[in-house]
């Protein structure tokens, strides 16, 4: 029933993988962010990013203006406000101006583990907890919040465990806010829907166009869906030339390009006047087996992780016309093969966020996320970030997303046992 990288959902599984436990980032990869903050970041999220997924006013050039500088910034450090331990507050991140968006897949309310994206804005003391979304109605272990994206006022979230017309085939729900309230919410499944698709396993946003992966349908799917008015169009395939699996695991989405992670590549898709096709495929002469499992895009740069085996390390690929390649390979300057370096990731412009949630940075598999700036074609680290609260196994980089000066890190079991993001400010 299950392909081969079955371990890549062991967080996500309560049914399917017996061995799995929830809450245990060992597997997959995150959406990237961007700087129109349109995506998700966690693992096999969005947009992860996005974190926020593209910006692409830069292009490859990177930013007009001065590079934005992560090190020496002192964070605001933002914890669940929920009462349970353990409800994954941070697995999933994503950023748009000034708001920031948090994903808590174990929340629970009303004796549901249903759970919850937390909304966070701007204030003049810091950020501000603006709503807490949860479907409505809950389901039990649907994973609502495992994957999240902002661009703008619209938010959207997988639930890829979500369980009606088929058993785990996944869903995904888009909300938009108004002024300071959130008055919508719509869900969206694939019709006919598969039994353990796993559809929201990840998901993007950017602009009036959105992509969900559902990674565990035969090889893989990825879908488009595109915003006219007020009302979202109902999934449409994006089909790449091959079939590999885990195709949709992660996706990250700017403006008419898109970019879906599956086993061992990344496929690049744009829009024209007779709608979605393949521009390129994406891989690395020595790609471990998880490149793939994330991904970000910001104009003409994409990032790609690549978290397990000797590989362990993100790329770069730039855009010249319709040719994609790769411009680089990131490593931490403090490497270890056992770090999960590239589980997560996220680019704005001429800067790249990579997440390693099990480097041994304050204690064991505390975790960093590592910041690198670009200035010409070249790459190089300007930061590594760390949580002194994180604790054993805090996993501090699960998570990753950035628009432009503003950067989020999730870390799912920090030393309060609840879950943390940190927020950073760029100078």
């Amino acid at each position: 029933m299950f392909p081969r990288s079955c371990f890549a959902f062991a967080a996500l599984m309560l049914i399917g993988c017996p061995d799995a436990q929830p809450g245990t980032p060992d597997g997959g990869g995150g959406s990237g962010g961007g700087s129109d903050g349109a995506g998700a970041g966690g693992p096999n999220a969005g947009g992860n990013g996005v974190g926020g997924n593209g910006a692409g006013a830069n292009g490859a050039g990177g930013s007009d203006g001065p590079v934005p500088v992560f090190s020496d910034v002192d964070p605001i450090n933002l914890v669940s406000t929920g009462e349970d331990f353990n409800d994954q507050f941070g697995w999933s991140v994503g950023v748009s101006g000034d708001t920031v968006v948090i994903g808590a897949y174990r929340d629970w309310s009303s004796l549901v583990v249903g759970g919850a994206v937390h909304v966070y804005v701007r204030s003049e003391q810091g950020f501000d907890e603006q709503a807490v979304l949860r479907p409505n109605p809950p389901q039990q272990n649907s994973y609502f919040a495992y994957s999240v994206a902002i661009s703008g006022d619209v938010v959207w979230s997988g639930a890829p465990s979500y369980s009606d017309r088929a058993e785990v085939a996944g869903a995904a729900y888009v909300m938009t806010r108004n002024g300071t309230s959130w008055v919508s919410q719509v869900m969206h499944e694939q019709d006919p829907p598969w039994t353990y698709a796993h559809f929201g396993s990840a998901v993007a946003v950017g602009g009036d166009y959105a992509v969900i992966g559902a990674p565990q349908t035969s090889t893989g799917q990825a879908f488009i869906l595109e915003k006219s008015g007020n009302t979202w169009s109902a999934p449409i395939e994006l089909l790449p030339d091959e079939d590999l699996y885990d195709f949709g695991l992660a996706v990250a989405i700017d403006g008419d390009t898109a970019i879906v992670g599956a086993d061992e590549a990344a496929f690049v898709f744009v829009r024209d006047g007779e709608g979605w096709h393949q521009q390129a495929k994406l891989i690395a002469g020595n790609g471990g087996p998880e490149f793939g499992g994330s991904v970000g895009l910001s104009g003409n740069i994409a990032i790609v992780g690549s978290s397990l085996g000797e590989a362990n390390a993100a790329y770069v690929f730039v855009r010249n016309g319709t040719e994609w390649t790769q411009e680089a390979e990131l490593h931490a300057e403090d490497a270890a093969n056992d770090d999960s370096f590239g589980q997560s990731v996220a680019v704005s412009g001429p800067i790249a966020f990579v997440g390693a949630p099990k480097h041994d940075a304050e204690s064991m598999d505390s975790g960093a996320a590592y910041v690198f700036e670009r200035s010409g074609g070249t790459w190089s680290q300007q930061a590594m970030l760390i949580e002194e609260s994180a604790g054993d196994e805090g996993h501090f980089g699960t998570a990753v997303a950035i628009d432009g000066k503003l950067a989020a890190v999730g870390g799912v079991n920090d030393s309060t046992g609840r879950g943390s993001v940190s927020i950073y400010q760029a100078e």
